[in-house]
């Protein structure tokens, strides 16, 4: 594999989000998410919190369903809990509101 293949790994300080799940086997681990997309017109960089909750959430519902206890997303510029799951049942969600701000779409938390 050349350096060409090789994908840097994802920076947890650029992440918008973070989750972290108690699984049923005892261990806990920590995810982060934030999503970017290249604007060809703009020729930039765009960053869209809205599709980094969306994945943090299938992560949550359809990956890990069955295997976790908890699982708590946070908005990490925050610190505030904006969801949580318990026993693969959200019990708990922030409103959260997207709007399309600086060449992105950012999240509003209320």
């Amino acid at each position: 594999m050349n350096s060409a293949q090789i994908k840097p790994l994802p920076n947890p300080d650029n992440a918008t989000f973070k989750a972290v799940v108690y699984f049923k086997d005892g261990n806990t681990r920590t995810f982060y998410s934030y999503h970017t997309s290249y604007d060809a017109q703009e020729k930039k960089i765009l960053m869209n919190d809205q599709t980094a909750f969306n994945k943090l959430s299938r992560l949550i519902e359809r990956k890990y369903a069955g295997k976790y206890i908890t699982a708590l997303v946070y908005h990490k510029q925050t610190g505030r809990q904006v969801a949580k799951y318990c026993y693969d049942r959200l019990i708990q969600q922030t409103p959260l509101n997207f709007i399309y701000q600086g060449g992105g779409i950012k999240v509003v938390i209320n």
